[in-house]
C-alpha cells in the first residue's frame, strides 16, 4: 500500500507543478514556497495617495504557546503597497501588539 500512496502522491505533485508551478517561483535560496497568503485590498481614498491597503483580520500565522509566528506589514511608499515579513518568537508578539 505504501508504494501506491507514494506513486499517487508523486503523480499529484507532478500534475500540480505542471498546472500551477509558475505561481510558486523558487526563492533566492532555491526553496519553493508551499503557499501564499491572500488578502482583500482597498485603495486609499485620498486622491493623491491611492495606495493599495490590505484588509487583514489578524497578523498571526501561528499563535500557540510553544510557537509564535506573525506577519509584519511593511509599507512600500514608492510602490504604494505593503510587503510582509514573517516574524518568529518574542519579536512576533511585539509585532502583533504594535510595540
Amino acid at each position: 500500500m505504501g508504494s501506491d500512496v507514494q506513486y499517487w502522491g508523486q503523480w499529484v505533485l507532478k500534475r500540480a507543478r505542471k498546472e500551477i508551478g509558475h505561481l510558486y517561483a523558487p526563492d533566492s535560496d532555491g526553496s519553493v514556497p508551499v503557499g501564499y497568503l491572500w488578502a482583500r485590498a482597498i485603495n486609499c481614498p485620498n486622491p493623491t495617495c491611492r495606495a493599495s491597503i490590505p484588509l487583514l483580520r489578524q497578523l498571526w500565522v501561528c499563535n500557540k504557546p510553544s510557537r509564535k509566528v506573525s506577519l509584519r506589514m511593511i509599507p512600500v511608499q514608492a510602490e504604494k503597497c505593503c510587503r510582509f515579513d514573517l516574524v518568529e518568537g518574542a519579536n512576533s508578539v511585539k509585532c502583533v501588539q504594535g510595540s
